[in-house]
């Protein structure tokens, strides 16, 4: 893992990019078919490319902000261990990284931090200012939190092992919160999925069955202006169903 990682950017991979130029290539001659039967529609490649990736990118950075804030937690939960035992802050730190190394081997987001982290303090950083770098990078909103309180709690001599302890229950509580969520909404998710592909499955339909129907919209400029703007309001219409089912906790 490279130094210093922006959690809230993404690098694409080689893979990443094939995999999103399959994606949004298929999709392209799917839309192309049914909206202008035309291999110009491919063109519409320029659009949905840009989509694919975008979705891709939410969906990978998501994903890692949620695994660093479980691995987070845990680590707090090893280094409020470690104080108990009556280790000093910095040794604490030291403490628990064996312990995450042993629970998400060496190559965690988490672990990696905490090692370069435990450098920065032998080379005699505070250990207030790198947790405070790390959690502007992390761009989630619990560490930061916590990485304020800690620092003006080692400046004023504050109860470490109530600070954190008072932030694993916080992170643990709001994840209950966002899996009980998760579950409640999990059939309007399924929904919402089916109602994404209800219209192309019907043109598509009306193509193979009707054909003479929809014969008037294909070849013509008035066709291409009607099923263009059919399209952008089909693509509007998901970016506003996916922006009101993905809940915030």
């Amino acid at each position: 893992m490279q130094e210093c990682v922006n959690y809230g950017d993404y690098h694409f991979s080689f893979n990443d990019i094939t995999r999103c130029l399959g994606t949004s290539l298929l999709l392209s001659g799917i839309a192309a078919w049914i909206l202008y039967q035309s291999i110009w529609g491919l063109l519409l490649e320029i659009i949905i490319f840009p989509l694919c990736c975008n979705n891709y990118k939410n969906i990978q950075i998501n994903k890692r902000k949620k695994e660093l804030l479980i691995q987070f937690k845990d680590g707090m939960q090893s280094m409020s261990v470690a104080l108990v035992a009556g280790f000093s802050i910095e040794n604490a730190w030291r403490e628990a990284l064996k312990e995450m190394e042993e629970l998400y081997g060496k190559e965690a987001y988490m672990v990696e931090e905490m090692r370069q982290m435990n450098a920065g303090i032998r080379m005699n950083q505070p250990i207030e200012q790198l947790l405070y770098q790390f959690a502007v990078r992390s761009e989630c909103e619990d560490i930061m939190e916590f990485a304020e309180v800690f620092r003006f709690a080692k400046r004023s001599g504050g109860n470490f092992g109530k600070i954190i302890q008072r932030t694993i229950g916080h992170i643990s509580e709001k994840m209950e919160v966002e899996r009980a969520i998760e579950t409640v909404i999990s059939g309007k998710k399924m929904e919402q999925k089916i109602m994404n592909i209800v219209p192309l499955l019907l043109l598509s339909y009306l193509n193979l069955t009707s054909e003479e129907f929809l014969a008037p919209l294909y070849g013509n400029i008035f066709g291409v202006c009607i099923m263009s703007g059919a399209f952008l309001a089909y693509i509007g219409a998901l970016l506003l169903a996916d922006k009101m089912i993905n809940i915030k906790v």
